[in-house]
């Protein structure tokens, strides 16, 4: 019952995003071409409104990456040509 459950949500939380996209490029769509409705200012600031909701989660995560960055490590090794000893250096970024 539970995995019935988790798959049914998991295929809404898939599809869902996939339509509402879909029916926003239509929307732009449909504005572009009708002259009457690209006059409309309530509906062009409804459809940029809705541009600036979609980008958030993009925003947020660079505001998050600035604010946090992950600290890269960089590992290296070698064999010495001369003694042929395995040489390993860690590095973290600062």
């Amino acid at each position: 019952m539970w995995e019935k459950t988790k798959k049914v949500f998991n295929l809404f939380f898939r599809v869902c995003p996939a339509i509402i996209i879909i029916a926003y490029t239509f929307i732009v769509f449909l504005l572009f071409i009708d002259n009457k409705l690209i006059t409309n200012t309530t509906l062009i600031n409804q459809v940029s409104v809705m541009a600036i909701i979609f980008s958030l989660p993009g925003i947020i995560a660079q505001i998050a990456t600035t604010l946090n960055p992950k600290k890269k490590i960089y590992k290296l090794s070698c064999r010495c040509p001369k003694c042929k000893f395995l040489i390993e250096m860690d590095m973290k970024e600062e």
